[in-house]
């Protein structure tokens, strides 16, 4: 390996690190709000630093959703499965959840992580 091989490679191992701490910087990706919404549009846009219950009508019924601690969740809903609520926590930004019978979607924006399909 010549000289020149040696600068090389050190300047593209440093490039590498630069650009995964720039472009895959974890800890930055915590949502700052989350988007209620339901079969008519957008009905919420608010902090997730702000512990709250949200009551949303949907086609079936009334869903409960909690923001507690920067995280959101279905607390209640009147669907029959139940699974928006068996999904737990969304915390980071661009998660998605949706209780598809009662038509309401929760969304987190932000920051959003680079991965494959971003990319």
């Amino acid at each position: 390996m010549k000289p020149a091989d040696s600068i090389i490679l050190a300047i593209a191992f440093s490039l590498i690190a630069y650009l995964y701490m720039t472009f895959w910087d974890y800890p930055s990706l915590a949502g700052q709000l989350v988007e209620i919404s339901n079969s008519d549009g957008i009905q919420f846009r608010l902090p997730l630093s702000r512990d709250r219950l949200i009551t949303i009508d949907g086609r079936k019924g009334q869903s409960v959703i909690e923001i507690h601690d920067g995280k959101v969740r279905f607390k209640d809903s009147p669907c029959q499965q139940k699974r928006c609520m068996h999904r737990g926590w969304l915390h980071q930004a661009s998660d998605f959840m949706a209780c598809l019978p009662n038509q309401v979607m929760i969304y987190i924006t932000g920051k959003q992580r680079l991965d494959s399909i971003v990319y």
